[in-house]
Parts: structure tokens; C-alpha cells; sequence
């Protein structure tokens, strides 16, 4: 439910808000523009935000995917932390050794699958 954004593809608004703090799941997969350094995830959309956060609130196991070019970006929007979430799947695109060496980093906090 809310109001669908085509060109983004996902539903925003307070309906959806209200449906989505109604729904439980085992695993969330999501993603992000960008996870800093020291593993602040966030994004450039505070209304998707907020829908990705009401629904890692409500899921018992949390796994962010993303790329390389995700790795040092830090954008306006708070989503979570590396400490908030169970797993990153990183895909590693491009050899870049200041991306590996935050994925680096960040392997020994958490779990890291690069693909």
C-alpha cells in the first residue's frame, strides 16, 4: 500500500509505513547509497529510509548487499550501522585498495561475503 513512485519502484507514504511496521520477516536483504568507513550505512532518501528502517526493525536477521563503489561513501541520510545488521554481501567490482581495505576493516566486525 501507499503511493507507488514508478521511476523508483517502491511505495512511500504513511500507508506503506503502516503496512510495513504490520509485517515480520525472518531476513531482510536491502541496500543503500553508501556505507562509510567506520560502517554508518545511509542513503539520499529520507522517505525510503524510513520504510527500510520500519522494516529492519520488524526482521530477526538483517543483511545489507552492495558493491565497492558503496564502500567510503557517506550520504545525508541515516539508515543504520554495521552494528545494527547480522551480514554484508559485498560485490567487489573493481580493484580499488582503499575499498578493500574498509571491506577489510569491516570483516572483522562482521560477517562479509565478497562475491
Amino acid at each position: 500500500g501507499g503511493a507507488y513512485y514508478g521511476s523508483r519502484g517502491c511505495f512511500l507514504g504513511a500507508f506503506a509505513e503502516s503496512f510495513i511496521s504490520s509485517v515480520h520477516a525472518d531476513k531482510v536483504f536491502f541496500s543503500s547509497q553508501g556505507i562509510s568507513c567506520d560502517g554508518i550505512i545511509t542513503d539520499v532518501d529520507e522517505s525510503e529510509n524510513s520504510i527500510r528502517s520500519k522494516m529492519l526493525r520488524n526482521a530477526d536477521k538483517k543483511i545489507f548487499l552492495c558493491d565497492s563503489s558503496k564502500f567510503g561513501l557517506q550520504k545525508p541520510f541515516i539508515l543504520c550501522t554495521k552494528d545494527d545488521i547480522n551480514e554484508i554481501k559485498a560485490a567487489l567490482c573493481e580493484k580499488n585498495t582503499n575499498k578493500v581495505k574498509n571491506q577489510q576493516v569491516f570483516s572483522r566486525k562482521k560477517r562479509i561475503f565478497a562475491t
